[in-house]
């Protein structure tokens, strides 16, 4: 089984981006931007083939996590840890 993508919701979608392209040596995909909803994200890559990571935002909805679908801190713990 592969995991073709894991997504994270962001407050910071710059600052979080830079965040793994400095520390986890990853590249960065162009910024897609719902120009209706405000939803933006990145795509970003740990090498060609590998799992992708999404840092996901919309800025209407940053201070109410329950609408996001899922609490960020679980989904990077998860995804961090492996389990």
């Amino acid at each position: 089984m592969k995991i073709e993508h894991l997504a994270i919701w962001v407050d910071d979608l710059e600052k979080m981006r830079q965040f793994y392209l400095t520390y986890f040596d990853m590249t960065s995909a162009e910024k897609y931007t719902n120009v209706r909803t405000g939803f933006t994200a990145y795509f970003l890559a740990f090498g060609e083939g590998k799992t992708r990571l999404e840092l996901m935002n919309r800025p209407d909805i940053t201070h109410e996590p329950a609408k996001r679908g899922f609490m960020k801190r679980c989904a990077l713990c998860c995804y961090l840890c492996g389990e």
